[in-house]
């Protein structure tokens, strides 16, 4: 896994070493197949490894996805061919010959399915078996063996040869062949944003240091001048008189008899002179770049401050185009379905797609599927006629029925596309999709909202067989809406009443494995709304205990479970329902899903329905006697501490019209208040938060060990300095944490601390992570304002709360400022 090794004298190694172990207990053959196997599993340790453990942690740094080129040509169309499903010659040849570390490390940072890339890689055991072959022959004496042992290496290097070419073949070809798809894809805004910087940086640093202009002063060129005499100096004594600078010395001589034991004594007097040269020379450039990059950062400050009025914000015309622009509210959709693998909106069911979508009007969809794999086969799928090309605009006429006849005939193409023309009829268009096996992701907005969308981020997380099977997880995308960052996650976790422990641990997986902007906090905690959804597959359990492990319910237990629990549907009883939901009830002892929200259910189980059917008489579903009905399908909501005012939740109800699968649908409708007030600026950083008198009460301290407490913003570019504490026991009560605030009062509203609580610095949130609201702090009349925070892991309440005092205060004179004076 290291970078300096490739796989081929690894597989080499391998013959030699596990054929000369084995063939006294299998034989030759035998320990030639069986290493061959070791080799290939090696292959995909180092594969999962690259993916999971390198590349999806490199994801979170913006620099790093800079580096790679993730908004390239060449980058967008490694992913178009590898994310594309099945085995194509283009995947196999990057996937199988291309160089393990790039390919690997680039698949976990892209966001790739670890599932996927390890199945493109299954075919390269064509190119391990001679490897391992000809280190195996080395083991033989005979001269045939030899001749083998050149031509199995010839073959494997032939193959390499051959397989890269046609790896930057394929890639070029994609690039050529669909550049205008690839350049339509959505960028990555951060990563463009830091090149668009550096491009500035770059820039004005060319234009203030160069040799000739006349703004660069006289003695950053003299300690250039002396800097390259330096070097040159250096350089040329060395050249010159190397034998008299330092003392020959080889790789097999001894340091205590050619160097008298002192390694110092290897650098003779001149050698000494030649480092010392050096050694001015570089300070002399250190001096000057950093006097340069001083120099182009003021520039940069002074440039940008030009759009500034007197008064330290935008000018009015400006600010009443941008307040005019952004919408006051967003009203976002929220769909959840398991297809339950069944052809939907086909034949019969055509006119069920209108009753899953129902006119939309909101500004937002967001639509997650669970089990969405089927084959059409010769059903009958939507017509052209169905839609209206007129309604996509002039310039795009003609694209519906192009569309039309590219429709999908298995489950996630088809699905997609549906969904897709129809809300197009309508007047919104998809932003992002991502998928992970049966289930998807599909973000749609309005064409006018569409320029307001940005920074749209996706994510991955398997908790099926071994963490890495998809079959159970979540996807995620996270994007600005009009300037507040929201997340959108559709998941579907573990089935089956009694594997209720198994579902928590599932949430909190996902938690963990969705953490996109910091490797240590939960997303949850760092986007203004998220909302979580789909097949959570908590069951209506009418002898649900809390702490207690249920059982699997069978025959005569399973039948009174099921009529109880049908009664108190015909008649309903959502109050009885929900005291026995599972899901309700574990929110309310904090078990999972910690500070969510969910709108008060007013509508039937949504499983598990019998296929065919709408509603019965009394206008509940029919209900298949195997399982006990439930409120599987769920959407829940969740807001940071300051914008739990800024979120409406309008509408909260199940689809019963559609009927091709053993789960019914669940929509529910928010209506959304962004931050949408333009930036302003102070003239200085003049505010602080000063946090003290901090400790932390419950069962942490039983624990016997130390902690520590760091800070974070959200957002982060409101605080300019981040300090932790020392590890102290019982509190840190002694210390006091001045923050540094980078913002105008006016965002303070915006502004949340995140204080993170672990058992060293390293482990920064392995105790919990608590969340303070700045905008309570600043409107608090009393000149500190008292804080008592429940801390949160992985989504489930702990039982230890962190306390503390918290003010804002002027940076210049220590002094208390009130909201007047803003």
């Amino acid at each position: 896994m290291l970078p300096p090794t490739p796989g081929g004298p690894i597989y080499i190694c391998g013959g030699v070493l596990l054929v000369g172990q084995l063939e006294h207990k299998i034989g030759f053959w035998g320990g030639l197949f069986v290493a061959s196997v070791i080799c290939q599993l090696i292959k995909i340790l180092s594969v999962i490894g690259q993916h999971k453990l390198i590349g999806a942690r490199l994801a979170h740094y913006t620099s790093v996805r800079k580096a790679v080129g993730v908004n390239s040509i060449t980058t967008r169309a490694i992913r178009f061919v590898l994310q594309k499903p099945g085995f194509n010659s283009a995947k196999i040849c990057i996937a199988v010959f291309g160089p393990d570390w790039p390919v690997f490390v680039l698949t976990g940072l892209l966001r790739l399915s670890v599932l996927s890339m390890i199945a493109a890689s299954f075919p390269g055991y064509v190119f391990i078996l001679p490897c391992v072959a000809s280190g195996a022959f080395l083991l033989r004496t005979s001269p045939l063996f030899s001749t083998l042992t050149t031509l199995m290496l010839s073959v494997s290097s032939l193959m390499q040869i051959i397989g890269t070419m046609m790896a930057v073949y394929y890639i070029d070809l994609v690039s050529v062949n669909n550049r205008k798809l690839l350049q339509d894809e959505p960028i990555d805004d951060e990563v463009a944003r830091l090149e668009e910087e550096e491009a500035k940086y770059l820039s004005a640093r060319n234009n203030l240091a160069s040799f000739s202009s006349a703004r660069f002063p006289l003695w950053p060129k003299i300690a250039l001048i002396l800097a390259a005499v330096l070097f040159t100096a250096s350089c040329w004594i060395d050249f010159m008189m190397g034998s008299r600078c330092f003392e020959e010395f080889q790789i097999t001589d001894s340091i205590s008899e050619k160097l008298n034991g002192h390694v110092a004594n290897l650098i003779l007097p001149l050698g000494w002179l030649v480092l010392f040269l050096a050694a001015g020379g570089a300070v002399c450039f250190y001096i000057v770049d950093r006097f340069i990059h001083h120099k182009t950062m003021m520039y940069l400050e002074s440039s940008s401050a030009k759009i500034r009025n007197d008064k330290g914000a935008f000018p009015n015309r400006v600010r009443s185009r941008f307040s005019k622009q952004l919408p006051k509210t967003v009203q976002v959709q929220i769909l959840t379905w398991n297809v339950g693998n069944a052809a939907p909106f086909t034949g019969q069911h055509k006119a069920e797609l209108q009753a899953f979508l129902n006119n939309p009007t909101s500004q937002v969809i967001a639509i997650g599927v669970q089990e969405c794999q089927y084959a059409l086969g010769n059903q009958a799928t939507l017509s052209p006629d169905d839609f209206d090309d007129e309604l996509l605009g002039p310039e795009n006429e003609g694209v519906m029925m192009r569309n039309m006849k590219k429709i999908g005939r298995h489950g996630h193409s088809h699905f997609r596309k549906t969904v897709r023309l129809y809300l197009a009829k309508h007047g919104f268009v998809m932003m992002k999709r991502v998928s992970l096996m049966q289930m998807q992701l599909l973000l749609f907005v309005q064409r006018s909202t569409k320029p307001f969308v940005t920074e749209i981020k996706t994510v991955r997380e398997a908790t099926g067989l071994m963490h890495l099977y998809g079959n159970k997880g979540a996807v995620a995308v996270t994007c600005n809406i009009a300037g507040s960052r929201f997340m959108f996650l559709n998941n579907h976790l573990c089935a089956h009443s009694h594997n209720l422990s198994i579902r928590n641990s599932n949430v909190q997986e996902i938690l963990s494995g969705t953490r996109i902007f910091h490797r240590d906090i939960d997303s949850t905690h760092l986007c203004d709304f998220v909302f979580w959804f789909g097949d959570m597959n908590y069951r209506i359990d009418p002898e649900y205990q809390p702490n207690v492990k249920p059982e699997k319910m069978k025959d005569t237990r399973l039948v009174n479970n099921f009529e109880r629990v049908h009664k108190w549907i015909t008649h309903n009883d959502f109050s009885k329902l929900l005291e026995f939901d599972q899901l309700t009830q574990e929110m309310k002892r904090g078990a999972v899903m910690s500070g969510f929200n969910e709108i008060p259910i007013a509508h039937s189980p949504t499983f598990k329905v019998t296929r065919g059917f709408t509603k019965t008489e009394n206008g509940h579903p029919m209900y298949d006697g195997k399982r006990i009905p439930s409120f599987c399908d769920r959407i829940l909501w969740k807001t940071l501490p300051a914008f739990e005012s800024m979120i409406q939740p309008l509408e909260l109800k199940s689809i019963p019209e559609v009927s091709t699968s053993d789960h019914k649908p669940v929509t529910a409708t928010f209506l959304v208040q962004p931050m949408s007030n333009p930036p302003r600026y102070s003239r200085s950083n003049n505010l602080q938060l000063v946090i003290s008198d901090l400790s932390c009460d419950g069962d942490i301290w039983s624990r016997g060990s130390t902690f520590c407490v760091k800070f974070r913003s959200y957002p982060s570019r409101f605080i300019t300095e981040m300090k932790s504490t020392a590890q102290l026991v019982p509190n840190w009560t002694r210390f006091h944490y001045n923050l540094r605030l980078k913002t105008h009062a006016s965002e303070l509203s915006k502004l949340h601390v995140i204080m993170c609580v672990g058992e060293t610095k390293f482990s920064s949130s392995s105790v919990g992570v608590a969340v303070l609201s700045v905008n309570d702090v600043f409107q608090s009349p009393e000149r500190e304002k008292s804080f008592s925070l429940q801390l949160v892991l992985k989504g489930a309440a702990t039982q230890v709360w962190i306390q503390g005092k918290a003010r804002i205060v002027g940076m210049a004179d220590d002094t208390w400022l009130t909201p007047r004076i803003f």
